[in-house]
């Protein structure tokens, strides 16, 4: 194999792999599907072949290596607040299925999407399909610091995250966007909100506070107003 790809091998891979794995092309970048090359395509070079009868050879490269063998037992660790079976729920493997890779990548895709974890692995041996999971910790308090202009009581009504809900930064975002907004309403244009997690005084690494930080500063106020050229 050449050290360097010409655009022409490039292009070639792109169309060759989007034949036999279509949700591969859509679903990673161009930089990704060259690296996944490894995983499916063990013989790569086969898709250097300008011969169109290469293309059986890599279906069936791809074919032997997807498989992975039976599923005897499904297994999930490391969760605490989520039953085992909302997990199980969620996945398409099931006991006496023959394990894929992409059946087990859409899995992890169906797991994440629960929006209660931080981290999904996964592992097949021995016909065992174990998951393991890093559940996101539980915000046991709220809090507002340097709202000077405008009451934690009031900031709290605004906000859609509450208490003892899983830490989500996606929806922490949101919740600042509508603080911004909240202030912008009432006149404070220059505020600026942040966002900090502290692990709560119980030590349970299960358990943040979630500080939002602002800094309101004064009302924008207009002094003067002039009309240049008005004629």
């Amino acid at each position: 194999m050449q050290p360097y790809l010409t655009r022409y091998q490039l292009k070639r891979i792109r169309k060759l792999v989007s034949v036999f794995t279509p949700a591969l092309s859509k679903a990673f970048s161009f930089g990704a599907l060259l690296s996944l090359l490894v995983i499916f395509v063990p013989n790569s070079a086969l898709l250097f072949s300008a011969e169109t009868k290469s293309l059986p050879n890599v279906e069936g490269a791809q074919s032997s290596t997807s498989k992975l063998g039976l599923i005897k037992e499904i297994v999930v660790s490391g969760n605490r607040k989520i039953e085992k079976d909302a997990i199980i729920a969620k996945i398409k493997s099931k006991a006496g299925d023959t394990a894929s890779r992409t059946m087990i990548a859409d899995d992890i895709r169906s797991i994440h999407s629960l929006g209660y974890f931080d981290d999904i692995s996964v592992d097949y041996t021995a016909g065992v399909l174990a998951y393991t999971v890093k559940e996101r910790p539980t915000i046991v308090k709220i809090e507002f610091d340097g709202n000077d202009q405008i009451s934690s009581s009031d900031l709290k009504d605004v906000i859609k995250i509450k208490d003892y809900a899983i830490l989500d930064i996606n929806k922490v975002k949101e919740d600042i966007s509508l603080i911004q907004k909240h202030y912008e309403d009432k006149g404070f244009y220059l505020a600026r909100v942040s966002y900090e997690t502290r692990p709560a005084p119980s030590n349970n690494p299960d358990e943040v506070i979630l500080t939002y930080k602002v800094s309101d500063f004064d009302k924008v106020r207009i002094k003067k107003i002039t009309f240049i050229n008005n004629k």
